[in-house]
């Protein structure tokens, strides 16, 4: 009874919970990058420089969009995890597999970005 609630009531709250933060994150990202454009090109800089200062953060912006988006699908899959329902062998090795590939995810995003950044 209680796996049946937790999958009819808990489950679809967290999934409704996941679906508003990514929107918060793509529209925190949509705005930074309209404004942030808007800003440079209307700058007095030459041209090759406006165009390198955008392309440069675009591509910081991409990479923190898919941090913060990960970050939020790993807070669900957590909370999967420490459900009774996924407490078997099977569910448990699925859902940490789960986890380590967001993880890595996210380590790689991060030292592609100091790369990029240095």
């Amino acid at each position: 009874m209680q796996a049946a609630l937790w999958w009819s009531l808990e489950f679809p709250r967290g999934l409704c919970a996941l679906s508003a933060e990514q929107w918060r994150v793509r529209r925190q990202w949509l705005r930074s990058g309209c404004f942030h454009g808007a800003a440079v090109w209307r700058g007095r800089a030459p041209w090759p420089d406006k165009l390198r200062r955008v392309l440069t953060r675009a591509g910081a912006d991409w990479l923190t969009l898919c941090f913060d988006d990960s970050q939020a699908a790993e807070a669900l899959l957590s909370e999967m995890r420490a459900h009774p329902l996924w407490r078997s062998e099977t569910g448990d090795l699925l859902l940490a597999w789960q986890l380590d590939g967001q993880r890595q995810w996210r380590a790689g995003l991060l030292r592609w970005g100091r790369t990029l950044s240095a």
